[in-house]
């Protein structure tokens, strides 16, 4: 329950957000809840009843009704839990009643209901207690202005008392309300509940809730995949399932309450305490902190954590790992055996097939490279091309107690698949009180195609009005390195982003293509630019195909947003093949399919190059009178909305020489004499590849070289540090604390993840990329606590949520 406080109106806002992404929850009937999505019952359920409606166990004296049996049978057939003989909504009326007076009854029934199973079986162990909560925040790492109503907390597993009431230790919440007009908002305070408790806890597998507006009960259960509730039933009238429901929940295990055992909280009273003990297959790692949490702001997708730890028998604990922790589709492949294919293969390629690069650009546009081998960058150098990738020591899918893969649907859900036809339960208002927020879809006739379209309001879609699929949980140890978009030195970023480019001439030639390059896994490491994050490495003659298109919004290839060619290609071979099609086997006439290619992961590198110099600007020492700031500003904006249906806006500044240097001119003079003739070569250079008539057709010889030694080599020259503009806060799915607490986390929009997934029709999926890039190690100077702290800007489209520390994303 969000109390009237001066957070309750962010916590209200968040709360808004967070179910206006979600939109509808799939609905299922409560015997399927039951088998599919609860632990298994403790005891016979005809014996639990009759021993609840024998005598009561649990008496309470200012309670009279506790002195009687909890569940009555005989009142002219119409059986009732005794403290609900008179249903909340008509209990309240009573003068001094309150919501939380009324529902803190429950706290007897679920007493009785376990000490009449305890006598039934003597071997059941609780494992928690439900308690009303009533108007108490309860402590977190990620804090929440909301107070649920009840909450289960977890019994300590050595003294059997209750742990304290931390969100950490809330196994199960509640929400209740004794009107039917508020279950709407009952179902939101809910629904942010599962979400806190899943976000906030590193531990936390899955988390189950319920909702009871006056004697009106559902069931809630959500993962990393899906949110799920039950139909509605009477507490009164379908007494049998109440009960079940409460003796399952409290005799539940841990991990059948949603708890990973292969996290372990080491100090379970210190709320905000980030030490963990992780297990890898065989070896622990303790947490020193939490460099990024996905989950604070996606509650679906792979909903990545990064941790900064030590190897547990390292007697000097040096903590120089990162742990990403996440859940992938059921079909990725772990990241490290990628990584290891790579690193395999760089051993077996033949590296002295290529050709050296121009000594300059003079030389370049001297000679015609276009006939000769691929142009190494660093050919003859001696470079160990392994380093240019950040080392990836273990990972493994994460297994249950039992040994099965933790999986969304197999194990969470017992193999339960949502059926197409199902209903769907709606958690936001079917009607904006603006008209011109309003999701509903018009009623309209007489309209066809397009002019249908635009005559009626854009239907908003919720988050599961998509095919739900299954995530397996993925965890991976690697070596910490610091992210490019957390290096200050304006020398030292396009250093590393030269480094980088080079670790995609590297992939390239081995046949892969990265699919995600962006400033959150380009990674300064052991001195070196490195790649990182193979999560969507392909291939090219992987077997394996996702329909979605993936990247990092603001430095994603105009073409892989826009799912097709930039140049229009009906036909390959002209007048001939169109006769001749279909007349014989080879289909290699035909206009070839879109997909992804090299070219997409080097126009990354290109918005990534653009990105340093407008998201930032030069030190004042570096600046003239003549330059204007607020031009500079409003051009990145322009450039980077983080948007993925933004391609129209971003295409000019690639296809287009005009817009580029106009855009080019707003920056310091300093960077405009040094990178407008850099950035000119790439974007012509990538043009001249996107319009070439046949798509087989390879890339120049000199692309990587030109990116990396002539682009990134041009933003080396430029001395000073790159400085930050500022933005205005964004609406987030993150509460300000209110109180004097340290504020660890920044505020961040509904869609902050940097990477996503794009279905064939565009429409962005809940599915974010994960960084081993926000692995980040600590650099040379410190911050102000303002700096440390920062409001959120407008990066949010690009950025997890972070604990803004130096060096660390």
């Amino acid at each position: 329950m969000l109390a009237d406080d001066p957070s309750a109106d962010a916590g209200d806002v968040a709360c808004k957000a967070l179910c206006d992404i979600i939109r509808d929850v799939p609905e299922i009937s409560v015997d399927d809840f039951l088998d599919y999505y609860m632990p298994e019952a403790p005891v016979d359920l005809d014996k639990l009843v009759d021993k609840l409606a024998e005598r009561s166990r649990v008496r309470v004296n200012s309670k009279p009704f506790t002195f009687t049996a909890p569940l009555s049978l005989d009142l002219q057939g119409s059986a009732h839990w005794t403290a609900y003989r008179k249903p909340p909504v008509k209990r309240a009326q009573r003068r001094g009643s309150t919501e939380m007076t009324i529902f803190a009854d429950l706290e007897n029934i679920a007493a009785q209901v376990v000490k009449c199973c305890l006598e039934l079986n003597g071997n059941l162990k609780q494992t928690n207690v439900l308690q009303s909560n009533g108007s108490k925040s309860l402590a977190s790492q990620i804090y929440t202005s909301a107070k649920p109503d009840g909450i289960r907390i977890l019994l300590d597993p050595q003294t059997n008392g209750k742990l304290k009431a931390f969100w950490d230790n809330a196994a199960v919440t509640e929400e209740y309300k004794v009107a039917e007009g508020d279950a709407l908002d009952n179902y939101q305070k809910l629904v942010w509940n599962l979400f806190q408790s899943l976000r906030t806890d590193a531990r936390r597998r899955f988390v189950m809730g319920l909702t009871i507006t006056n004697t009106t009960v559902r069931l809630w259960h959500m993962n990393r995949e899906l949110l799920v509730v039950s139909k509605p039933f009477d507490m009164n009238k379908s007494y049998r399932t109440f009960a079940d429901v409460y003796a399952r929940l409290s005799f539940a295990t841990l991990e059948q309450l949603g708890y990973d055992h292969t996290i372990e909280k080491l100090h379970l009273n210190l709320p905000k305490d980030v030490r963990y003990r992780i297990w890898i297959e065989e070896n622990s790692y303790i947490t020193t902190d939490i460099l990024a949490n996905y989950a604070a702001q996606d509650p679906f997708g792979r909903c990545t954590r990064v941790f900064q730890a030590y190897k547990e028998d390292d007697p000097r604990k040096s903590a120089h790992f990162a742990i990403k922790d996440g859940w992938l589709e059921r079909d990725r492949e772990l990241e490290y055996d990628t990584y290891k294919d790579i690193m395999e293969e760089i051993e077996l390629h033949d590296w002295t097939k290529y050709s050296p690069p121009p000594n300059d650009i003079k030389d370049y546009l001297a000679q015609d490279w276009t006939t000769r081998p691929t142009i190494d960058p660093r050919h003859g150098t001696g470079v160990d091309r392994r380093k240019f990738f950040i080392p990836i020591q273990a990972a493994s899918r994460v297994h249950t107690e039992d040994g099965r893969i933790d999986d969304t649907v197999a194990v969470m859900a017992d193999d339960h698949i949502i059926p197409a036809s199902n209903g769907y339960l709606p958690i936001v208002p079917a009607m904006s009180d603006d008209p011109k927020k309003r999701t509903h879809t018009s009623q309209q006739s007489g309209t066809r195609g397009n002019e249908k379209k635009r005559a009626e309001p854009r239907h908003k879609r919720g988050c599961f009005e998509r095919k739900i699929g299954a995530r397996v949980h993925h965890r991976t140890v690697m070596k910490l390195g610091e992210p490019l978009n957390k290096i200050e030195s304006i020398a030292d970023a396009y250093a590393t982003l030269q480094d980088a480019t080079y670790g995609l001439f590297i992939l390239h030639q081995l046949g892969y293509r990265h699919r995600d390059v962006s400033p959150y896994n380009i990674l300064r490491h052991a001195g070196l630019g490195v790649l990182a994050d193979f999560e969507y490495t392909k291939h090219v003659s992987s077997r394996s195909r996702h329909s979605m298109r993936t990247g990092t919004p603001n430095f994603m290839a105009v073409e892989v947003m826009k799912g097709d060619f930039l140049h229009s290609r009906d036909q390959q071979g002209g007048e001939v093949a169109v006769w001749t099609e279909g007349e014989s086997d080879d289909r290699t006439s035909s206009a070839a399919a879109w997909e992804y290619d090299y070219a997409h992961d080097l126009e990354s590198i290109y918005w990534i190059s653009l990105w340093l110099v407008f998201r930032h600007t030069a030190q004042p020492r570096f600046l003239r009178q003549s330059y204007n700031r607020q031009a500079h500003e409003n051009t990145y904006t322009k450039l980077f909305p983080g948007v993925i249906d933004a391609s129209a806006q971003r295409e000019p500044y690639l296809t287009k020489e005009v817009d580029l240097s106009n855009a080019i001119d707003v920056l310091p003079q300093a960077w405009i004499t040094a990178l407008r003739k850099p950035f000119r070569i790439a974007r012509y250079n990538l043009m001249e590849y996107y319009q070439r008539p046949d798509v087989r057709q390879p890339l120049k010889p000199t692309m990587w070289w030109l990116m990396g030694h002539v682009l990134c080599g041009a933003g080396q020259q430029l001395g000073g540090d790159l400085v930050p503009f500022s933005f205005p806060q964004r609406a987030a799915l993150l509460e300000k604390e209110t109180s004097n607490a340290e504020q660890s986390y920044l505020s961040c929009p509904s869609r902050p993840d940097p990477a996503v997934d794009i279905d064939a029709s565009g429409s962005e999926l809940s599915d974010e990329e994960d960084p081993s890039r926000i692995a980040a190690a600590s650099t040379k100077r410190g911050r102000s606590k303002m700096d440390e702290f920062p409001l959120s800007d407008g990066d949010e489209h690009e950025r997890p949520v972070v604990k803004k520390r130096r060096g660390a994303l």
